[in-house]
Formats: structure tokens, sequence, C-alpha cells
């Protein structure tokens, strides 16, 4: 989710004096990441994360130049992922927002349930997919972004008194 992703850049160019938080740290809205050293006025000023979140890339070093949009913290709330499926165009007429998916990491991990929030109206020109997106909670940190995931959509159900799989005839 954008609005859950922060690139913090320095204001002005400098010197890098000090780096605080390093990729894997935590950190709090407003909490200190570096202080850096502006070109022009040689005064001291200080780079605070504008958002609750892991530090996911960093380019800064203590003693060298910072410029922008070069050097910058990017900071992620990662407690909500949106998990984006690829879609055939011949299986769009059967998708719609609100339908129920299942999320499967791999075989030996539960899937996870949520619904489709969004569809896409264009189709990527390279794949002929469009993306449905499902939103999900991820307090446990199961899901990470750029992760490959299955997912399964229900596109309609049928009550049944007995169901056999067609293997155990």
């Amino acid at each position: 989710d954008p609005y859950r992703l922060a690139h913090i850049t320095p204001r002005f160019d400098g010197v890098v004096k000090e780096v605080f938080k390093h990729i894997g740290d935590h950190v709090k809205k407003d909490e200190l990441l570096a202080i850096i050293e502006s070109n022009e006025s040689l005064t001291a000023y200080e780079l605070r994360s504008s958002i609750d979140g892991i530090v996911i890339d960093m380019h800064f070093t203590k003693g060298e130049t910072a410029q922008r949009p070069d050097h910058f913290f990017a900071v992620a709330d990662l407690s909500e992922v949106w998990v984006n499926l690829s879609v055939y165009q011949k299986y769009l007429p059967q998708f719609k927002v609100g339908q129920t998916a299942n999320i499967l990491l791999s075989s030996d991990v539960s899937p996870v349930s949520g619904r489709i929030s969004y569809i896409s109206p264009t189709l990527d020109e390279n794949t002929r997919t469009a993306t449905a997106r499902v939103i999900l909670k991820n307090t446990d940190s199961k899901f990470r972004p750029g992760q490959f995931i299955t997912g399964q959509v229900v596109v309609y159900r049928i009550q049944c008194d007995i169901i056999i799989p067609k293997t155990a005839l």
C-alpha cells in the first residue's frame, strides 16, 4: 500500500554526520534517523521518520555527501499488505469485488482468507492479465512484499449432499 510507505530524503544536500537507524530496524513516527550538515548553511538538521514501520532500504553512510533524491530512508508499515493476484482475461467475467480469496504461501502453512477489494480496469500489455487486490492483516509478518503466493478465488458454490473426488472412483 503506497500510503504505508515513506521515502525520507534530506531537505538540503549536505554531509551525513550520524546515522541512527539501519535496514531492519523498527522505527516510530518522528524517531531520529540521521543528522545531516547542510552544505549551504553548515548547520546540522535532523532526518526523522514520517511513519511507524520498519526500515526496508537506506542509502546513507556517515561522512558521505547526501544529495536529494539519491539518498533516502525507505520506511514501510507492513502491518497490512496488498496481495495482487494476476487474473487471465478469460477469467475476468467470473471475478467481482467482494469475492472470497484464499491466499496460500506454501503447502505447510494454512491459507489466509480475504476479500477482493479492487480489480484493475486495464490489462498488463505483456502478460494480458488484470490485477485483483486482496488486503490482508499482517500482524505476524507472515507476508513479505515481493513474495510469490497462490490465490484461490471462489467464483461459485454448489450445495451438495455428498461430494466424492473423481480420483476415488
